[in-house]
């Protein structure tokens, strides 16, 4: 039986692959929470930044779990030195010009599968296929089985 814990290892290892392809590798600091999926955050060279995170549909505010799932991001994220990563398979920016990367907290911990994995969010499926795609919905299984988060109180 695969394990969440063996699923993050593999995907740490994909992540390097992924590295190398894309073109965006920023570093900074998280200074907001916009949305339960949208993050401000100071880039080293100082500009600010809007970042979308790839492949996570996080509940807005005021849809069922929308509130804790913003509360998880920020409790994840707020103040937190990141490192974002492009995905080749995504443009760079999103129709309303904000950044879209995997962010990277801790030692390389990617947030996304975090959020999902903890049952805060879904996997995006309007992003199309994109790299971390298999290792998301393995999480969100597991976040799914295990009644957690969003799936204890959602349905």
């Amino acid at each position: 039986m695969l394990t969440v814990g063996a699923v993050v290892v593999a995907a740490a290892s994909a992540d390097a692959s992924l590295r190398a392809r894309s073109s965006l590798r920023l570093r900074g600091v998280v200074t907001g929470v916009v949305s339960s999926e949208v993050l401000a955050v100071r880039l080293a060279s100082g500009k600010r930044e809007r970042v979308r995170l790839i492949g996570v549909d996080a509940p807005a505010r005021g849809a069922c779990f929308g509130v804790a799932a913003e509360r998880g991001l920020r409790a994840f994220a707020a103040g937190k030195r990141v490192t974002l990563t492009g995905d080749p398979s995504q443009r760079q920016r999103d129709g309303g010009g904000r950044l879209l990367a995997y962010v990277l907290v801790r030692r390389g911990v990617d947030l996304g599968g975090t959020l999902i994995g903890g049952g805060f969010a879904r996997v995006a499926v309007s992003a199309g296929a994109f790299h971390k795609r298999p290792t998301y919905r393995v999480l969100q299984s597991a976040a799914r089985a295990q009644r957690l988060g969003l799936w204890r109180s959602c349905g």
